[in-house]
């Protein structure tokens, strides 16, 4: 046997594993909880400990239900922040991302911006009724947002019935995260997941920007009957300011109060008008939990 004419050698230097665990630990606590923290700052609600750290409610839509497609963002991030810090703590070196990794974070992320550009054409007051709605005192936020809590099975349902779409993403998502986690660092560079894995998460995503396109809303709804309350109140209005008194009555002085809108106008044009008001506060109320008064209904009288 002939001897190596050369030997080499590199040293690896690292940390201890128990310190390298805690402070690994210690960095994925900070990052949950900055994430937690900018979910109470942004909220404006009042929320507990244990609501600010549910991952459903800090990856909820602007709908304010539980997002499948936000969530798996956050999952994929944080699994692979705490491993690349876990990979740097133990050994003073990033490790490199596979390419599967890459192509994990790209759909979900993917599916993440689709599916808010969805929510966002579609849950929308428009300006023109949001002015209308604020000048009436209904709600002074940007946009209707339900008052309902985002839960768990918003993930797998879609329009109040169980979404298999959605099931079988959430079921594929958290095996390959399970399996990326079980791998350990050493797996980073390297982990691989099968493309038809990969194909169902992706056609999964495509399937649910898919149903949030085509799915009625509440702000769609909103938007149709508000307009057609401003029509009304418009119509009220105009009745009443065009009424001409019989010949040889004194001439009429401006209306001064919503009774002399009623009068002039007629009960009619104010009945058709408060009924309207009813029916659009009742779906305003349903969609977004905010109570509409007796006295916010009645038609403005300023033109």
């Amino acid at each position: 046997m002939r001897r190596p004419l050369n030997v080499s050698y590199l040293p690896v230097y690292v940390s201890p594993l128990e310190w390298s665990i805690i402070i690994t630990a210690a960095i994925g606590l900070a990052v949950y909880y900055a994430a937690a923290r900018a979910l109470r700052m942004v909220s404006g609600q009042n929320l507990t400990a244990n609501q600010s750290w549910n991952p459903v409610r800090i990856t909820a839509g602007p709908d304010n239900r539980g997002s499948l497609s936000t969530l798996q963002v956050f999952f994929f991030t944080v699994l692979v922040f705490v491993m690349l810090a876990f990979v740097l703590m133990r050994t003073g070196m990033l490790s490199d991302l596979s390419t599967t990794i890459l192509e994990l974070l790209g759909i979900s992320g993917i599916g993440a911006t689709a599916a808010k550009g969805a929510d966002s054409s579609r849950s929308a007051i428009e300006p023109a009724n949001q002015a209308w709605l604020q000048g009436k005192g209904w709600y002074d936020a940007p946009s209707a947002r339900p008052a309902g809590q985002p839960t768990f099975y918003d993930l797998i349902s879609s329009d109040g019935n169980f979404d298999v779409y959605r099931y079988q993403s959430f079921l594929f998502s958290a095996a390959v995260g399970g399996a990326l986690f079980i791998g350990g660092i050493s797996q980073l560079a390297s982990f691989t997941v099968p493309q038809n894995i990969l194909g169902i998460l992706g056609l999964s995503q495509v399937v649910y920007i898919a149903g949030k396109l085509v799915s009625p809303n509440s702000a769609a709804q909103i938007n149709a009957v508000i307009t057609d309350l401003r029509n009304a109140e418009a119509d009220f209005r105009h009745a009443a300011l065009i009424y001409q008194p019989p010949a040889g009555a004194a001439p009429l002085t401006p209306p001064a109060n919503l009774q002399d809108f009623v009068n002039r106008a007629g009960t009619a044009a104010y009945a058709v008008y408060i009924d309207k008001a009813k029916a659009a506060g009742a779906l305003f109320t349903k969609a977004t939990g905010l109570v509409v008064s007796r006295q916010k209904l009645e038609p403005s009288i300023t033109v």
